[in-house]
Formats: C-alpha cells, sequence, structure tokens
C-alpha cells in the first residue's frame, strides 16, 4: 500500500500540486461560504483554499465563479488562447493507474 501511496504523491508532486494541512479556521470558512454563498461543500472548500493561499480563482463553474465575486474574490473564468485542446488528457489520466 505505501508503494501506490508514494506513486501517487510522486503523480501529483509533479503536477505542482501543493498539500497543506486543514485547521478550524479553514473549516469554519468552508462552512461560511458553504451555507452564505450556497455551495455544495467541495466548492466551498476550493474557494476557501484559494482565498487562503492565492490571488484569484480560476473556474469555468458559473456558480462557483458568482460566489467568488460576490465575496470580493478575483475570478479567472475564461480559457487562455493557448489553453490545451479539449482533447488532451484530463488531470486524471497524469495519475498512476489504482492496482
Amino acid at each position: 500500500m505505501d508503494g501506490l501511496y508514494n506513486e501517487h504523491l510522486e503523480a501529483i508532486t509533479a503536477l505542482n500540486v501543493i498539500a497543506f494541512g486543514v485547521d478550524g479556521d479553514l473549516v469554519r470558512s468552508i462552512s461560511t461560504l458553504a451555507a452564505r454563498e450556497r455551495l455544495r461543500g467541495p466548492d466551498a472548500a476550493v474557494l476557501a483554499v484559494a482565498m487562503r493561499t492565492s490571488t484569484a480563482i480560476a473556474t469555468l463553474d458559473r456558480r462557483l465563479a458568482a460566489a467568488a465575486r460576490r465575496v470580493d474574490f478575483s475570478v479567472v473564468d475564461e480559457p487562455a488562447e493557448d489553453a490545451a485542446p479539449a482533447s488532451g488528457p484530463g488531470w486524471w489520466e497524469w495519475l498512476p493507474s489504482a492496482r
């Protein structure tokens, strides 16, 4: 099991994903955003983490973008002209397959 965990951790690290702990303040932020902005838990978590760690959120989810704007957080919601084509591999295809 440790080998598979390490493979996944290495694949995520190669994508420049940053993992960090969740504390009580972040949980309160997620709960508050979910309630006030009527977001689903995962969307509220994405927004709360973005608000803590960056200056903007990149999303094509209209509800999430609207909620971010309501709390005065910057949103990037248009794909760049040089973005990867829609037919390219999804992020999940970069991870080692589960055994």
